[in-house]
């Protein structure tokens, strides 16, 4: 699922016009296979991207490594939140994240489709699980770990 394309600019910028945002480089042998945008506040670590060369990143489990990395940062930091961001859900989920619902509100010029979406949400969902834009979300995997 593509949420929005950034150029160069944006990357460049970022750190200096969002307190907190920080780069986390990951090397392989002197070359540069990944990097993880973060932005750290008191309250949570914000995973921003993650960008990856596919062939060295697969080969080293990099997308994972930058996970044990960001949540020992929160631990050793004492930041209750690792926001995880919002692609690769069911990686996500495998790993242990919990998915939070998000809706974008909108009103439409004409009231009567307004009251078609408000008034008939199970309908409404079918439809975009249909058309592909309402994802269904995995429940989390028991992962061989003994329950509460």
């Amino acid at each position: 699922m593509a949420l929005g394309m950034h150029n160069r600019l944006f990357f460049e910028k970022i750190c200096q016009m969002v307190q907190g945002a920080e780069y986390i480089l990951y090397f392989v042998k002197d070359q540069l296979a990944a990097f993880n945008l973060i932005v750290v506040r008191q309250d949570a670590l914000v995973d921003e991207y993650f960008c990856m060369d596919y062939e060295i990143g697969r080969q080293y489990n990099l997308y994972f490594l930058s996970w044990l990395d960001n949540i020992r940062y929160c631990i050793d930091h004492q930041i209750p939140v690792y926001h995880v961001g919002h692609g690769a859900q069911e990686t996500k989920v495998h790993l242990g994240a919990t998915l939070t619902p998000s809706f974008v509100l909108f009103k439409h010029r004409r009231p009567l489709f307004d009251r078609f979406l408000f008034g008939q949400p199970a309908v409404v969902e079918r439809i975009f699980s249909y058309l592909g834009f309402w994802p269904a979300i995995a429940p989390p995997r028991n992962l061989g770990r003994a329950g509460p």
